[in-house]
């Protein structure tokens, strides 16, 4: 076990593809998330969602994926804020974070990911306004903020896309 792992069972599968890893944890997994997650600077996909069952938000250790494409953590229990961290993340082009208890206001870092073409916030308790960073997702072409809370400035938002 990794210092760090110790309220995390369950087990991390890897799978090479195009000689790219890929990381989907076992849909009984449940507990905190490994602090070494940070340290997979190379991870093209990361999968933790469906299901799982985690504790506490999205580590600011995230950040460090330079390599990120895709980040799927949908379903899965994660709460409190959403990772300023994640703007750092410039070449993912897939953010799902649906059905989660996710509780802050969108962080306009978000509006850095200028490859994102799919993000889906849906079903969380997130507040405030869309950021008009948002206005700089110019690739986008999935956005579902279906039931999160935020006010209806939208619709604007959208026209400047």
């Amino acid at each position: 076990m990794l210092p760090g792992e110790e309220d995390l069972t369950g087990a991390a599968t890897w799978k090479e593809s195009n000689g790219q890893r890929k990381s989907r944890m076992q849909s009984e997994a449940h507990g905190k998330h490994p602090l070494e997650l940070g340290n997979l600077t190379a991870l093209r996909e990361l999968y933790i969602g469906y299901y799982n069952a985690y504790s506490g938000g999205i580590l600011p250790e995230i950040g460090n994926l330079s390599q990120l494409v895709r980040f799927d953590a949908a379903y899965c229990g994660l709460s409190g804020d959403i990772s300023a961290d994640l703007g750092r993340l410039q070449n993912m082009d897939t953010l799902f974070l649906q059905v989660n208890a996710l509780s802050s206001s969108l962080t306009l870092e978000l509006g850095n990911l200028k490859s994102l073409k799919s993000m889906d916030l849906s079903n969380n308790v997130l507040s405030g306004e869309v950021p008009t960073s948002f206005t700089e997702l110019k690739n986008l072409t999935l956005l579902n903020l279906n039931r999160v809370g935020v006010s209806r400035q939208l619709q604007l938002l959208l026209l400047r896309l």
